[in-house]
């Protein structure tokens, strides 16, 4: 069975790999969702799998909705605390930087409650975007690198401005696209629209938006405003991850219905 799975494991890898290959080389495949539909991806994964396919899947998503890029900006948003958005994100970033060998940086916008830096136990903060003497030419040096890895991380600073002042600071969009020369996939993790309504301000500035919704518990009229929110102010949203699903009837009788 352990070859059985390393097998497919390494199938799926040749897979991602061959379609960033061709995207890179000005070649597309037939898309699999058109870019008006929500992409849906449930995930109940509560820990980081060493393969985690539903990630894997969420990533391809990406790709496929993003296509003829080198570089990918996607800002994750949920609607209220609790809907697994940071560990989503984490687990992308993780799959995307230690399996598919991508540069990624993981930026988290939590400024009250960051969790990223210190889940992985590294420390790294943004220059203040308020300093004019502040170099907004930042490389991966910049940045605090997990172990070995190609996954950088960084948060706002503690002190200072607000994140809400930052996501509408004018310098925050060139200094976005400045890091897709640096990075492949840059991940960020928004705090909660009830928290912090104005990092919305920050997706017309990011190649696409994703919305965090947890089974059973997130009302679809408050995703419905966020969804109306964000694209009046010309967001890309990509699709909706429904989160912390529950299976109350086994899988293998699933497929058997």
């Amino acid at each position: 069975m352990t070859r059985i799975f390393e097998a497919l494991e390494n199938a799926d890898l040749e897979h991602y790999n061959l379609r960033e290959a061709k995207e890179e080389n000005g070649q597309r495949d037939e898309p699999e969702r058109r870019q008006s539909e929500l992409a849906l991806v449930p995930s109940a994964a509560t820990t980081i799998m060493p393969y985690d396919r539903k990630g894997a899947s969420l990533y391809q998503s990406i790709v496929t909705l993003l296509p003829d890029r080198k570089s990918r900006i996607v800002q994750f948003q949920g609607t209220q605390k609790g809907e697994g958005t940071s560990t989503m994100v984490r687990e992308l970033a993780t799959l995307a930087a230690m399996k598919l060998k991508k540069n990624v940086l993981l930026l988290d916008l939590n400024q009250k409650t960051p969790n990223q830096c210190s889940h992985f136990q590294v420390f790294s903060q943004l220059p203040p975007l308020d300093d004019p003497s502040a170099e907004m030419k930042l490389t991966r040096k910049d940045f605090a690198r997990v172990d070995y890895s190609s996954l950088y991380v960084t948060q706002l600073p503690a002190s200072g401005i607000s994140a809400n002042i930052i996501c509408e600071m004018p310098q925050i969009g060139p200094l976005l696209e400045g890091l897709k020369e640096e990075f492949d996939l840059i991940l960020i993790d928004s705090p909660a629209a009830i928290t912090c309504s104005e990092c919305l301000l920050l997706s017309p500035k990011v190649d696409g938006v994703i919305l965090m919704v947890q089974a059973g518990k997130t009302r679809w009229q408050t995703v419905a405003k966020l969804k109306e929110r964000i694209t009046a102010q010309n967001g890309n949203i990509l699709g909706v991850v429904l989160n912390k699903r529950s299976y109350p009837i086994p899988d293998f009788i699933y497929k058997r219905i």
